[in-house]
């Protein structure tokens, strides 16, 4: 294994590409713990992001491609592997239409959701939309500086995700949903790679669901996508971004993201509880709320969160879950969904 890490680094330093070795992630994560890795890259384009996966393919040795870091815990043990900063931000418009095409799941969501949450003017004034736009970018672009750079070319499309830390890759990979819009519902097709093979696919072959795509069994990474957008008013969509993102502000910080899937209706119905809130359950039918290990608390804001308030470690967070998870099926016989990930080892006691 260090004969091939060597040899890998070796490889990507012929490439161009700076690499550092034993490097902790802790820094390239939302919440702020985990280990080292054994070999980091930081990469600029999408060029750069498949010759690093590539490399490490030809090498055996396993690649962890990270964006904004957020939705997952990293062991305190680390990763034994290639971390990739996925740096790739370009972006263009490949094609235009006169003809404002939504398409069917999009449109009641995009149209419900920015109905209730603007006032009829408003929502008039944003929803006046002259045309759509497919629009093709980078993996690791921002999906903040994306629409950002978006509004200044007169298209909208992308408020209900903003004041979510993620990059376009990441949150393709997790389905990300804002409000009630997905993330998927606006992809037309991506490039995927595996390391050596490369392949274009739409969006019914992602068999997007809630926080889950194929991406999670085939474990390929994204190299691009093409997103359908809309020519509508950017000035009207910016203040409501503008509001949802103070929205998004009031949770809790210095954590992974929200750790549990929301409840199906079936469970909802079976508690007989008004809310779908998984934030509910841990702090008002558990009394879980302000529980604390070492550095790590389940959240006074939103008890569906962790934070990581004084130098908390992955393992802290990790029986912090451990005990939410299992006082929930013992209390409730409730199984709870992770709408996080693990990596690296995380050996029960």
């Amino acid at each position: 294994m260090l004969k091939h890490l060597k040899e890998l680094g070796d490889l990507l330093r012929q490439s161009g590409l700076p690499v550092k070795y034993d490097e902790p992630l802790a820094p390239f994560t939302t919440i702020g713990v985990g280990g080292p890795a054994a070999l980091l890259v930081n990469v600029q384009t999408a060029i750069q992001l498949k010759q690093a996966l590539a490399a490490a393919r030809q090498k055996g040795i396993p690649a962890l491609v990270l964006g904004k870091g957020s939705n997952l815990i990293i062991s305190d043990e680390g990763f034994e592997g290639l971390a990739i900063i996925n740096n790739s931000a370009d972006w263009q418009i490949v094609a235009e239409t006169d003809v404002s095409d939504f398409s069917g799941s999009v449109q009641s969501r995009y149209e419900k959701a920015l109905g209730a949450a603007l006032p009829m003017d408003d929502y008039l004034k944003l929803m006046q939309i002259n045309g759509s736009v497919i629009v093709r970018a980078d993996s690791g672009i921002r999906i903040a500086a994306l629409s950002k750079a978006l509004y200044k070319k007169g298209i909208v499309g992308l408020e209900w995700f903003a004041g979510i830390p993620s990059t376009l890759g990441g949150g393709l990979y997790m389905n990300m949903h804002g409000g009630p819009l997905f993330l998927g519902d606006l992809v037309e097709k991506a490039v995927l790679f595996d390391g050596e093979k490369e392949r274009t696919i739409t969006r019914d072959d992602f068999h997007f669901a809630y926080d889950y795509s194929i991406l999670h069994d085939t474990k390929e990474t994204v190299l691009t996508v093409d997103l359908r957008l809309w020519k509508g008013q950017v000035k009207s969509a910016s203040e409501f971004a503008k509001k949802w993102a103070r929205e998004k502000s009031m949770q809790p910080r210095h954590s992974a993201g929200c750790v549990f899937q929301n409840l199906s209706p079936e469970q909802q119905s079976r508690l007989k509880i008004s809310t779908s809130s998984t934030g509910y359950v841990i702090d008002r039918l558990l009394g879980l709320k302000g529980r604390q290990k070492g550095g790590a608390v389940i959240s006074h804001k939103h008890a569906a969160f962790i934070e990581n308030v004084n130098q908390a470690s992955a393992r802290d967070v990790y029986d912090l879950i451990r005990l939410i998870r299992d006082e929930a099926k013992k209390k409730l016989d409730l199984d709870l969904k992770l709408e996080i990930q693990f990596i690296g080892s995380f050996k029960r006691d």
